[in-house]
């Protein structure tokens, strides 16, 4: 088709250049505003006479490396957010796919330009959705593959994004990104760098920061609805590569926090390997120190006495009589002189009394431990546990098999 030909309905013509559709206004009247919402409409016939099959509004494929349909967006004008370069509604407003042999670009791509203060850094976006009412949202990525990918860089995703940011999402009342999955994960993140050496520099697969607000947090997970029984809220995995002394036998960490940790609820540690920390050492190393264990939960608390002529009366701390179950607690005796030995004579829910063995009249300084169940905190010996999913086997783990004793019978 030359320059100056018409096109015809229903007909296929070919262009040796540009062709453009131009809105303007009334030449008797060059300042008076376009008379209507839009340049260009396409859509089917309404009525009895509509076609009854699903056909595409505008369709644009592009050459080589070229673009099917291409929008430029208009500029900011009296503090609002700048016209859009290519806006969808409906079932499905915007909608792009890629060739399916892999060989194409994707489906839609969005470059942007230069952000400003007057949109809040949103004017230079590259894909802008917003959602609508009853929870709709802005913009939706599907995933046709059914099967999970066996790795990152085997990963078919219904959104990619790549740049500065490559998905950011902004939410008033919801959250600002959303991922659910039928048979994997709700959102993926992987990283393809090596991580720096600082904490504070690490590259992450998903990386949650709170930059405003006190008592938010980065990462969020749960179970609203309350309804799965192992659920997990966030799982940490380091690759077990075989097993070594202490904890050798992982390659990485499952996790790692820097600052205070709050745990509201039960904390289980599986497995034979020890609880433990780490103390730093005057040559500059780390070196472990270890956590004693008991098959009840115990509270602990430290003092030191003194006899007065072979008898001491201790007072239990008001503030460990509060943390505590009075009845019943323990107490060891260490004697700092000599005397002939030292033995609680009475224990009562506020306080001890110590004396001298063979009735001696002796005074000297002694200290003291207390052990005592906790308040308010009830646990079966040696309860039964059954963990969301079988860990890997320590090294000198206990046997399923019962232990019996010498001589027990079979």
């Amino acid at each position: 088709m030359t320059t100056g030909q018409d096109l015809v309905v229903g007909e296929s013509r070919g262009a040796e250049d540009t062709t453009e559709l131009v809105g303007q206004s009334p030449e008797d009247d060059p300042t008076a505003p376009f008379n209507g919402r839009m340049i260009f409409l396409v859509r089917p016939f309404g009525g009895s006479r509509g076609p009854r099959n699903s056909l595409d509004g505008i369709q644009g494929v592009g050459n080589h490396a070229g673009t099917g349909v291409v929008g430029i967006g208009g500029e900011v004008i009296q503090n609002v957010r700048g016209s859009i370069g290519v806006r969808g509604h409906g079932g499905a407003g915007l909608k792009g796919s890629g060739n399916p042999d892999g060989t194409g670009g994707p489906g839609v791509q969005g470059e942007g330009g230069r952000g400003d203060k007057v949109t809040n850094g949103i004017g230079g976006t590259g894909l802008l959705g917003l959602g609508g009412d009853l929870h709709g949202p802005g913009v939706v990525g599907v995933c046709h593959s059914r099967v999970p990918p066996a790795d990152s860089l085997t990963l078919v995703a219904g959104v990619v994004g790549k740049g500065g940011w490559g998905v950011k999402g902004y939410g008033d009342n919801e959250a600002g990104v959303l991922g659910e999955s039928e048979r994997w994960h709700g959102v993926f993140g992987d990283n393809s760098n090596t991580p720096p050496v600082k904490s504070g520099e690490r590259t992450a697969g998903v990386h949650g920061r709170t930059l405003r607000g006190i008592g938010t947090a980065g990462v969020v997970a749960l179970d609203p609805n309350k309804t799965a029984n192992n659920a997990v809220g966030i799982y940490g995995e380091a690759p077990f590569v075989g097993f070594g002394p202490a904890d050798t036998g992982f390659r990485g960490s499952a996790g790692v926090f820097i600052g205070p940790v709050w745990v509201f609820g039960p904390f289980t540690v599986v497995s034979s390997w020890p609880k433990k920390i780490a103390m730093p050492f005057p040559d500059g190393s780390y070196r472990s120190l270890y956590c004693s264990e008991s098959p009840e939960p115990w509270f602990e608390d430290f003092g030191e006495g003194r006899t007065k002529r072979g008898v001491a009366r201790v007072r239990v701390r008001s503030d460990f009589l509060n943390a505590i179950d009075p009845a019943g607690y323990q107490v060891f005796l260490t004697q700092y002189g000599e005397s002939q030995g030292l033995y609680v004579a009475e224990r009562t829910a506020a306080a001890f009394t110590v004396r001298e063995c063979n009735g001696g009249r002796s005074s000297i300084p002694f200290g003291y431990r207390l052990v005592a169940k906790p308040r308010n905190m009830r646990a079966r010996r040696f309860e039964k546990v059954t963990p969301p999913f079988e860990p890997p086997a320590a090294p000198g783990s206990a046997s399923k098999e019962p232990v019996r004793r010498r001589g027990s019978q079979k």
